[in-house]
Protein backbone atom coordinates (compact mmCIF):
# COMPACT_ATOMS: atom_id res chain seq x y z
CA UNK A 1 0.00 0.00 0.00
CA UNK A 2 1.43 3.16 -1.08
CA UNK A 3 1.40 6.48 1.83
CA UNK A 4 2.88 9.67 1.57
CA UNK A 5 4.06 12.00 4.64
CA UNK A 6 4.96 15.66 4.04
CA UNK A 7 6.22 17.76 6.17
CA UNK A 8 6.57 21.80 6.99
CA UNK A 9 10.12 21.66 6.34
CA UNK A 10 9.57 20.97 2.57
CA UNK A 11 10.21 16.61 2.88
CA UNK A 12 8.01 14.77 1.65
CA UNK A 13 8.09 10.58 3.38
CA UNK A 14 6.54 7.90 1.06
CA UNK A 15 6.40 4.15 1.36
CA UNK A 16 5.00 1.28 -0.70
CA UNK A 17 4.93 -1.47 1.68
CA UNK A 18 2.59 -0.12 4.29
CA UNK A 19 4.79 1.82 6.55
CA UNK A 20 7.59 -0.91 6.85
CA UNK A 21 9.99 1.39 4.89
CA UNK A 22 10.33 5.26 4.01
CA UNK A 23 12.34 7.06 1.32
CA UNK A 24 12.53 10.56 1.37
CA UNK A 25 12.27 13.62 -1.00
CA UNK A 26 12.77 17.53 -0.80
CA UNK A 27 11.25 20.24 -2.35
CA UNK A 28 13.53 22.88 -1.79
CA UNK A 29 11.25 25.86 -3.57
CA UNK A 30 9.18 25.08 -0.84
CA UNK A 31 10.10 24.66 2.81
CA UNK A 32 6.18 24.69 4.31
CA UNK A 33 4.15 22.03 2.53
CA UNK A 34 0.45 21.47 4.27
CA UNK A 35 -1.44 18.89 2.23
CA UNK A 36 -1.19 16.26 -0.11
CA UNK A 37 -3.07 14.19 -2.51
CA UNK A 38 -2.08 10.87 -4.02
CA UNK A 39 -3.51 9.70 -7.42
CA UNK A 40 -1.84 6.95 -7.97
CA UNK A 41 1.85 5.42 -7.05
CA UNK A 42 3.53 7.80 -9.55
CA UNK A 43 1.18 10.61 -9.46
CA UNK A 44 1.41 13.13 -6.61
CA UNK A 45 0.60 16.55 -6.01
CA UNK A 46 1.47 18.08 -3.09
CA UNK A 47 0.91 22.41 -1.95
CA UNK A 48 2.17 24.78 0.37
CA UNK A 49 3.09 28.75 0.67
CA UNK A 50 4.49 28.74 -2.61
CA UNK A 51 2.43 26.84 -5.10
CA UNK A 52 1.57 23.51 -5.96
CA UNK A 53 3.43 20.78 -6.68
CA UNK A 54 3.37 17.51 -8.67
CA UNK A 55 5.21 14.60 -9.66
CA UNK A 56 4.56 12.06 -11.97
CA UNK A 57 7.77 9.65 -11.67
CA UNK A 58 6.64 9.01 -7.48
CA UNK A 59 8.68 11.33 -6.01
CA UNK A 60 11.91 11.70 -7.75
CA UNK A 61 11.50 15.02 -9.58
CA UNK A 62 9.02 17.60 -8.51
CA UNK A 63 7.24 20.53 -10.94
CA UNK A 64 5.86 23.81 -9.89
CA UNK A 65 2.25 24.14 -11.87
CA UNK A 66 0.52 26.53 -9.94
CA UNK A 67 1.72 29.76 -7.77
CA UNK A 68 -1.46 29.48 -5.51
CA UNK A 69 -0.85 29.64 -1.92
CA UNK A 70 -2.98 27.09 -0.57
CA UNK A 71 -3.31 24.46 3.03
CA UNK A 72 -5.47 21.80 1.36
CA UNK A 73 -5.67 20.26 -2.17
CA UNK A 74 -7.55 17.16 -3.67
CA UNK A 75 -7.16 15.37 -7.00
CA UNK A 76 -10.00 12.88 -7.51
CA UNK A 77 -8.39 11.09 -11.05
CA UNK A 78 -5.07 12.56 -13.08
CA UNK A 79 -6.89 15.93 -14.49
CA UNK A 80 -9.72 16.84 -12.31
CA UNK A 81 -8.51 18.22 -8.82
CA UNK A 82 -9.76 21.06 -6.33
CA UNK A 83 -7.95 23.79 -3.39
CA UNK A 84 -8.66 26.06 -1.50
CA UNK A 85 -7.01 29.71 -1.40
CA UNK A 86 -8.78 32.29 1.25
CA UNK A 87 -11.79 30.53 1.02
CA UNK A 88 -12.38 30.05 -2.54
CA UNK A 89 -12.77 26.52 -3.99
CA UNK A 90 -10.86 26.49 -7.30
CA UNK A 91 -10.77 23.02 -9.51
CA UNK A 92 -8.76 22.03 -12.18
CA UNK A 93 -9.39 20.14 -15.47
CA UNK A 94 -5.88 19.67 -16.86
CA UNK A 95 -3.46 17.88 -13.90
CA UNK A 96 -3.20 21.66 -12.61
CA UNK A 97 -2.00 23.60 -14.61
CA UNK A 98 -4.44 26.11 -15.14
CA UNK A 99 -7.20 26.59 -12.06
CA UNK A 100 -10.66 28.52 -11.90
CA UNK A 101 -12.73 29.64 -9.22
CA UNK A 102 -15.78 27.90 -9.06
CA UNK A 103 -17.42 29.36 -5.03
CA UNK A 104 -16.51 30.54 -2.15
CA UNK A 105 -17.16 28.13 1.21
CA UNK A 106 -17.02 28.41 4.49
CA UNK A 107 -14.66 24.53 5.01
CA UNK A 108 -12.74 22.28 3.87
CA UNK A 109 -14.27 19.82 1.51
CA UNK A 110 -13.65 15.98 0.64
CA UNK A 111 -14.74 14.47 -2.96
CA UNK A 112 -15.41 11.10 -3.95
CA UNK A 113 -15.26 11.60 -7.13
CA UNK A 114 -15.19 14.62 -9.98
CA UNK A 115 -19.39 15.06 -9.55
CA UNK A 116 -19.85 14.50 -5.48
CA UNK A 117 -18.29 16.12 -2.49
CA UNK A 118 -19.17 17.09 0.88
CA UNK A 119 -18.32 19.70 3.56
CA UNK A 120 -19.26 20.42 6.76
CA UNK A 121 -20.51 23.71 8.93
CA UNK A 122 -22.87 23.63 11.34
CA UNK A 123 -24.70 20.79 8.96
CA UNK A 124 -23.32 18.81 6.09
CA UNK A 125 -23.49 20.42 2.71
CA UNK A 126 -23.11 18.42 -0.55
CA UNK A 127 -22.34 19.03 -4.28
CA UNK A 128 -23.87 16.64 -7.38
CA UNK A 129 -22.13 19.38 -9.80
CA UNK A 130 -18.13 19.21 -8.95
CA UNK A 131 -18.25 21.85 -6.55
CA UNK A 132 -20.02 24.32 -8.43
CA UNK A 133 -22.74 24.49 -5.55
CA UNK A 134 -23.33 23.33 -2.48
CA UNK A 135 -26.79 21.95 -0.94
CA UNK A 136 -27.26 21.93 2.99
CA UNK A 137 -28.46 18.79 3.62
CA UNK A 138 -29.10 19.54 7.09
CA UNK A 139 -28.48 21.57 10.66
CA UNK A 140 -26.09 20.71 13.41
CA UNK A 141 -25.41 21.97 16.77
CA UNK A 142 -23.05 25.16 15.62
CA UNK A 143 -20.16 23.64 15.77
CA UNK A 144 -17.51 22.50 12.37
CA UNK A 145 -15.23 19.72 11.98
CA UNK A 146 -11.36 19.95 12.39
CA UNK A 147 -10.88 16.90 9.94
CA UNK A 148 -13.58 15.11 7.90
CA UNK A 149 -13.33 11.70 5.72
CA UNK A 150 -16.14 10.91 3.55
CA UNK A 151 -16.40 7.01 3.05
CA UNK A 152 -18.80 7.18 0.57
CA UNK A 153 -21.74 8.64 -0.28
CA UNK A 154 -23.62 7.45 2.17
CA UNK A 155 -21.10 7.78 5.25
CA UNK A 156 -19.12 10.31 6.28
CA UNK A 157 -16.86 10.87 9.51
CA UNK A 158 -15.35 14.07 11.23
CA UNK A 159 -13.66 15.42 14.30
CA UNK A 160 -15.45 18.24 16.02
CA UNK A 161 -13.62 21.46 15.73
CA UNK A 162 -15.39 22.96 18.67
CA UNK A 163 -15.24 20.69 21.53
CA UNK A 164 -18.19 20.51 24.14
CA UNK A 165 -16.19 21.92 26.97
CA UNK A 166 -14.30 24.10 25.17
CA UNK A 167 -10.82 23.94 26.41
CA UNK A 168 -9.76 23.67 22.95
CA UNK A 169 -8.78 20.10 22.43
CA UNK A 170 -10.70 17.65 20.02
CA UNK A 171 -11.96 14.35 21.06
CA UNK A 172 -15.49 14.20 19.77
CA UNK A 173 -16.24 12.29 16.78
CA UNK A 174 -19.39 12.76 15.03
CA UNK A 175 -20.85 9.64 11.99
CA UNK A 176 -22.96 10.92 9.56
CA UNK A 177 -25.54 8.92 8.13
CA UNK A 178 -27.00 9.74 4.48
CA UNK A 179 -30.11 8.85 4.51
CA UNK A 180 -32.60 8.02 1.54
CA UNK A 181 -34.62 11.18 1.17
CA UNK A 182 -31.44 13.63 0.95
CA UNK A 183 -30.87 14.42 4.69
CA UNK A 184 -28.87 12.51 7.40
CA UNK A 185 -28.68 10.99 10.88
CA UNK A 186 -25.65 12.00 13.17
CA UNK A 187 -24.15 9.88 15.85
CA UNK A 188 -21.68 11.92 18.38
CA UNK A 189 -19.36 9.62 20.99
CA UNK A 190 -17.13 12.29 23.02
CA UNK A 191 -14.12 11.39 25.44
CA UNK A 192 -14.47 13.42 28.34
CA UNK A 193 -10.68 12.39 28.87
CA UNK A 194 -8.86 16.59 29.16
CA UNK A 195 -5.84 14.67 28.20
CA UNK A 196 -7.01 13.38 24.71
CA UNK A 197 -6.39 15.67 21.55
CA UNK A 198 -7.93 14.02 18.64
CA UNK A 199 -6.04 15.59 14.99
CA UNK A 200 -7.29 14.13 12.17
CA UNK A 201 -9.11 10.89 10.50
CA UNK A 202 -8.85 8.52 7.29
CA UNK A 203 -10.67 5.50 6.69
CA UNK A 204 -8.79 2.79 4.54
CA UNK A 205 -11.92 0.24 3.01
CA UNK A 206 -13.97 -0.10 6.36
CA UNK A 207 -11.52 0.27 8.94
CA UNK A 208 -10.82 4.02 10.28
CA UNK A 209 -7.76 5.65 11.90
CA UNK A 210 -7.63 8.78 14.06
CA UNK A 211 -4.24 9.90 15.03
CA UNK A 212 -3.66 12.23 18.09
CA UNK A 213 -2.28 13.55 21.84
CA UNK A 214 -3.41 11.43 24.21
CA UNK A 215 -1.54 12.00 27.99
CA UNK A 216 1.06 14.06 26.10
CA UNK A 217 2.06 10.90 23.95
CA UNK A 218 1.43 10.56 20.51
CA UNK A 219 -1.53 7.91 19.47
CA UNK A 220 -3.70 6.12 16.75
CA UNK A 221 -6.65 5.17 17.31
CA UNK A 222 -8.05 2.11 15.21
CA UNK A 223 -11.55 1.50 14.56
CA UNK A 224 -12.47 -1.93 12.89
CA UNK A 225 -16.11 -2.27 12.67
CA UNK A 226 -17.62 1.15 12.09
CA UNK A 227 -19.23 2.12 14.98
CA UNK A 228 -17.72 3.42 17.82
CA UNK A 229 -14.31 5.15 17.07
CA UNK A 230 -14.04 6.12 21.21
CA UNK A 231 -14.38 2.73 22.81
CA UNK A 232 -16.67 3.61 25.08
CA UNK A 233 -19.05 1.00 27.29
CA UNK A 234 -21.87 2.88 26.51
CA UNK A 235 -23.93 1.32 22.95
CA UNK A 236 -24.62 3.89 20.67
CA UNK A 237 -28.57 4.79 20.48
CA UNK A 238 -28.37 4.68 16.81
CA UNK A 239 -32.07 2.68 15.32
CA UNK A 240 -32.98 2.50 19.10
CA UNK A 241 -34.96 5.65 18.83
CA UNK A 242 -38.03 5.91 16.90
CA UNK A 243 -39.99 9.14 15.66
CA UNK A 244 -43.60 8.68 15.18
CA UNK A 245 -46.16 9.25 13.42
CA UNK A 246 -43.85 11.55 10.62
CA UNK A 247 -45.58 13.21 9.21
CA UNK A 248 -47.17 15.10 12.13
CA UNK A 249 -50.37 17.23 12.34
CA UNK A 250 -51.05 17.13 16.17
CA UNK A 251 -48.52 14.97 18.23
CA UNK A 252 -45.23 13.38 17.73
CA UNK A 253 -43.92 10.16 20.15
CA UNK A 254 -39.97 9.48 20.56
CA UNK A 255 -39.56 6.31 22.25
CA UNK A 256 -36.37 4.72 23.49
CA UNK A 257 -35.18 1.26 23.46
CA UNK A 258 -34.01 2.03 26.91
CA UNK A 259 -34.19 4.91 29.27
CA UNK A 260 -33.12 8.29 27.96
CA UNK A 261 -31.49 11.46 29.67
CA UNK A 262 -30.43 14.34 27.09
CA UNK A 263 -32.42 17.18 25.49
CA UNK A 264 -35.06 17.20 22.78
CA UNK A 265 -34.75 19.74 20.35
CA UNK A 266 -36.19 21.23 17.11
CA UNK A 267 -35.23 23.36 14.84
CA UNK A 268 -36.28 24.85 11.37
CA UNK A 269 -34.91 24.96 7.85
CA UNK A 270 -33.15 27.92 8.39
CA UNK A 271 -31.48 26.95 11.76
CA UNK A 272 -33.42 28.51 14.44
CA UNK A 273 -34.54 26.77 17.08
CA UNK A 274 -38.17 26.20 17.78
CA UNK A 275 -38.57 23.64 20.80
CA UNK A 276 -36.44 22.49 23.54
CA UNK A 277 -36.83 20.16 26.52
CA UNK A 278 -34.73 18.72 29.03
CA UNK A 279 -35.39 14.83 29.90
CA UNK A 280 -34.43 12.40 32.61
CA UNK A 281 -34.85 8.42 32.26
CA UNK A 282 -37.54 8.77 29.99
CA UNK A 283 -38.69 5.65 27.69
CA UNK A 284 -41.00 7.62 26.16
CA UNK A 285 -41.98 11.60 25.23
CA UNK A 286 -44.79 12.77 23.64
CA UNK A 287 -45.18 16.74 23.06
CA UNK A 288 -47.94 18.68 20.76
CA UNK A 289 -47.16 20.23 17.27
CA UNK A 290 -51.08 21.48 16.44
CA UNK A 291 -49.21 25.03 17.35
CA UNK A 292 -46.30 24.60 15.02
CA UNK A 293 -46.48 25.93 11.01
CA UNK A 294 -46.47 23.55 8.69
CA UNK A 295 -42.84 22.93 7.05
CA UNK A 296 -39.69 20.52 7.70
CA UNK A 297 -38.03 20.66 10.86
CA UNK A 298 -35.21 18.54 11.98
CA UNK A 299 -35.61 16.86 15.64
CA UNK A 300 -32.31 16.27 17.55
CA UNK A 301 -31.95 14.03 20.46
CA UNK A 302 -28.55 14.28 22.33
CA UNK A 303 -26.44 13.64 25.66
CA UNK A 304 -22.85 14.02 26.76
CA UNK A 305 -21.89 10.92 24.62
CA UNK A 306 -24.71 10.54 21.18
CA UNK A 307 -26.43 12.41 19.11
CA UNK A 308 -29.28 11.30 17.09
CA UNK A 309 -31.03 14.13 14.15
CA UNK A 310 -34.08 13.00 11.70
CA UNK A 311 -35.76 15.55 9.72
CA UNK A 312 -39.61 15.43 10.64
CA UNK A 313 -42.47 16.77 8.71
CA UNK A 314 -45.07 19.12 10.39
CA UNK A 315 -48.10 19.26 8.45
Amino acid sequence: MVGVVISDKGTVLKTTDSGETWVSFNIEEDPFLSNVSIVNENLIFTCGHNGIYKTIDGGETWSKVSTLWTEWIQFTNDEIGYTIDTGDLFKTYDGGETWEEINNIVATPQFIDENTGFFYADGLYKTFNGGYNFERLGYGEGWDFSSMFVVNENTTWGILNVLLDEDGSSRGIVKVHLLTDGTYNEDMWYDGDEETHMLSIHFANETGYIVGVKDGNKIIWKNSNGINTMNTDEPTIINEIKIYPNPASKEINISFERPYSGTISIVDSTGKQIYRQEVTDKSKVSFNVENIAKGVYFLTTENHRHKFSQKIIIN
